[in-house]
C-alpha cells in the first residue's frame, strides 16, 4: 500500500473506531438524600434553586443509566433528571426513601418484580431490579439502599442496625447467585451503608465467596478514596459492583465522582452523597467486537481503494492515446 492510499484510509479509520464505541454506556449511581417532588417540603426542603443546582450536577453526570436512592418516585426525579430524556422506574414501597433508575429514553428496558425481599418485615428498602438491553445484550441490574448505621462494625454487633444488615446479607447473596446461574451479566450499585475497604470487613467477603462458579465479583471503586464534601468521609459506602461477565466492560480508567463541594453544601440543600459511575463499552451478544468490525471494515476499504488505484492506472495509460 503507498503513502498515498495510507492518507485516504486514515479518515475513515477515525471515522470506523468512533462507529466501534456506539455502545458505550455510562452507568451511575447517586443518593440524593430525601427528594420529594414539591418545593419546601420533607426532612430536606428545598427551594427552587436547590432543585437547578441538582439538576446541574445531574446534566455534568450525563449518564446514560442512574440507580437512584431516597427519591420519593418518578415526579421527584423529573426535578433533576428531564423526563424528555429519562424514564423511571421506582419499587412501589410507599415511603420517600425510594429505590428506582433513571435510563435514557433510547436504552429498552425490562422492570422486573420489585427485589421485596431485602426489605425484611417493610422497615428497610426495597430493591428495583430492571433488565435494559444495549443492543441485543441484556445486562441486569439492581439498585440497593441497605440498612444504614453498622458501617463497618462486625455484622454480628448487638444492635438492631447491624442485626437487619446481616438479615439482609444472605437475602442479597441469593440474589447475586441465582443471577450467575442465569448467565446474564449483572451489576447491583447503590448505597450499602457499607465501608468495604475495612480490613476484615465480612459483608463483601461473603456475596464474593466464589460460589456457585464462576462467580467472581469486582468493585469499580476498590482502593480509591471519596472526595466528595471535602473527603469528609473518605472510605466509600456507595458502590458499583459488577459480575464476572459485567466486568470486562468496564472501561479502564472511566471511574468518576461528580463533586458536592463544602461551598455548594453551604449554598445549597443538596445531597449528602455524590454521584458515582463507571463507562462500559457493551458489546452486543453473539456479534463481532468493536476490534473485528473495524478490521472487517478496513479491509473492505482497502479493497476499494485498490480496485479505484486499477481504475485510475487504466485511466493514465489512456492519456496518450487522448492527446493524439
Amino acid at each position: 500500500m503507498n503513502r498515498h492510499t495510507k492518507w485516504i484510509l486514515l479518515p475513515c479509520l477515525l471515522a470506523f473506531a468512533s462507529l466501534a464505541s456506539a455502545d458505550i454506556v455510562k452507568v451511575a449511581t447517586w443518593n440524593i438524600e430525601h427528594l420529594r417532588a414539591e418545593n419546601n417540603v420533607g426532612a430536606v426542603k428545598r427551594s427552587e434553586a436547590d432543585y437547578e443546582a441538582l439538576a446541574v450536577l445531574a446534566a455534568e453526570l450525563d449518564a446514560d443509566i442512574v440507580a437512584l436512592q431516597e427519591v420519593d418516585g418518578p415526579a421527584a426525579a423529573a426535578r433533576v433528571f428531564p423526563s424528555s430524556e429519562y424514564d423511571f422506574f421506582f419499587s412501589d414501597r410507599h415511603n420517600v426513601q425510594r429505590t428506582g433508575f433513571a435510563v435514557r429514553k433510547d436504552i429498552e428496558v425490562i422492570a422486573d418484580d420489585d427485589f421485596l425481599a431485602l426489605a425484611l418485615d417493610g422497615s428497610v428498602r426495597r430493591g428495583t431490579d430492571i433488565t435494559v438491553k444495549i443492543g441485543d445484550q441484556p445486562l441486569r441490574l439492581l439498585s440497593v439502599h441497605l440498612k444504614s448505621r453498622c458501617f463497618d462494625d462486625p455484622l454480628d454487633t448487638d444492635n438492631r442496625h447491624c442485626g437487619k444488615l446481616a438479615a439482609q446479607l444472605p437475602i442479597l447473596e441469593d440474589w447475586i447467585d441465582e443471577r450467575t446461574e442465569e448467565d446474564i451479566p449483572f451489576i447491583v450499585l447503590g448505597d450499602f451503608n457499607r465501608r468495604f475497604d475495612v480490613p476484615g470487613e465480612g459483608f463483601y467477603a461473603e456475596i464474593d465467596d466464589a460460589d456457585p462458579p464462576p462467580l467472581d465479583l469486582v468493585r469499580a471503586i476498590e482502593g480509591v478514596e471519596s472526595e466528595c464534601l471535602g473527603g469528609r468521609f473518605p472510605l466509600y459506602i456507595d458502590h458499583i459492583i459488577l459480575d464476572e461477565q459485567a466486568a470486562p466492560m468496564m472501561i479502564a480508567g472511566s471511574f468518576e465522582q461528580i463533586q458536592i463541594t463544602e461551598a455548594d453544601e453551604e449554598q445549597f440543600a443538596l445531597s449528602d452523597h455524590c454521584p458515582i459511575a463507571v463507562r462500559l463499552n457493551v458489546v452486543s451478544a453473539g456479534g463481532p467486537t468493536p476490534e473485528e468490525e473495524a478490521e472487517e471494515l478496513f479491509n473492505a476499504i482497502r479493497e476499494l481503494v485498490g480496485e479505484t488505484q486499477a481504475k485510475v492506472e487504466q485511466l493514465h495509460e489512456l492519456i496518450p492515446a487522448l492527446k493524439e
